[in-house]
């Protein structure tokens, strides 16, 4: 997850098709000025082919075990 507040282009450009051709699963991206979360999944060929946008009252806490492998640096 990537909370955004002023990077919020390079983000969702740049970052976006450098972590799916990575291969990261699921890339978020938290957009603070609009209160929304986007989401992306499913990484093939260098690009996301499934994008979720939650706006605040769709989003729900969740938890995640950072010691379960969970991310994956990106240089």
């Amino acid at each position: 997850m990537k909370k955004a507040n002023t990077s919020l282009s390079k983000d969702l450009d740049t970052k976006r098709k450098a972590y799916a051709h990575a291969g990261i699963q699921e890339y978020w991206v938290v957009d603070l000025k609009n209160r929304l979360v986007k989401v992306f999944r499913n990484p093939v060929d260098g690009n996301y082919i499934e994008e979720i946008t939650l706006t605040d009252g769709e989003i729900s806490p969740i938890a995640i075990e950072r010691n379960k492998g969970f991310g994956k640096e990106i240089t």
